[in-house]
């Protein structure tokens, strides 16, 4: 987090045109809005207000003091392209989405925040043991690229991958997959939906993405 909070608080003390963009609801927007409160603290500049009635509709917003600042509200899955076309100077999303995306360059900073798991699913009642019984089975998950690369690496041949976009959860009860790879942050998705852990892929957080045209070089910051 310290590295994050080094990289933004630079970079708003610049006094120049500036871009941010961050999820425009959920967990990773409010760690988001703590992250930006502390650096444009740090920078001198008043966190903007924001009327939780107009949030909804507000996809920019500005600080009074500075509106050569523009923080965007955007969906998750955006942010990452919008810093990789350089139409966002910095961004902050789930390690994740960037991970699959290929995007993992971008990654400046990591926020030790907003941490969750990428696991291999499957029905309590499943006879699947090993990873080894994952061959010639159909598996359901929003990460197909992170999934095939650690099967590839496990030697591991699945029947095919599937995408889907949500509810993963309901994939193996539902008769479209035999397995799923999903998100796992409480469990309780997992558990609600009769599904049990059978090994876990890796773990993700939040990170602070960078662009290109940013004001700051952050290439030794790790």
């Amino acid at each position: 987090m310290k590295e994050a909070i080094d990289i933004l608080s630079k970079a708003l003390e610049a006094r120049k045109e500036l871009r941010i963009a961050i999820q425009k609801d959920g967990r990773l927007s409010a760690i988001s809005w703590a992250l930006l409160s502390t650096c444009l603290e740090a920078a001198g500049i008043d966190t903007p207000e924001i009327d939780p009635k107009k949030r909804d509709k507000r996809v920019v917003i500005s600080p009074i003091v500075a509106p050569y600042i523009k923080i965007g509200l955007f969906k998750q899955s955006d942010i990452p392209k919008l810093v990789e076309r350089g139409q966002a100077d910095f961004g902050i999303a789930g390690e994740d989405k960037a991970i699959e995306m290929g995007l993992e360059k971008l990654i400046a900073a990591k926020l030790g925040s907003a941490e969750s798991s990428l696991v291999i699913q499957i029905p309590k009642d499943s006879s699947i043991k090993r990873l080894e019984d994952i061959n010639g089975k159909i598996i359901a998950t929003s990460f197909p690229k992170i999934v095939a690369n650690y099967f590839a690496e496990k030697n591991i041949t699945p029947k095919s991958i599937e995408y889907m976009d949500g509810s993963v959860e309901g994939a193996p009860a539902f008769g479209v997959a035999d397995i799923t790879a999903d998100l796992v942050q409480s469990g309780s998705g997992m558990h609600d939906n009769d599904l049990r852990p059978l090994i876990t892929i890796r773990n993700f957080e939040a990170v602070l993405l960078k662009g290109g045209n940013t004001l700051m070089d952050t290439s030794n910051i790790n």
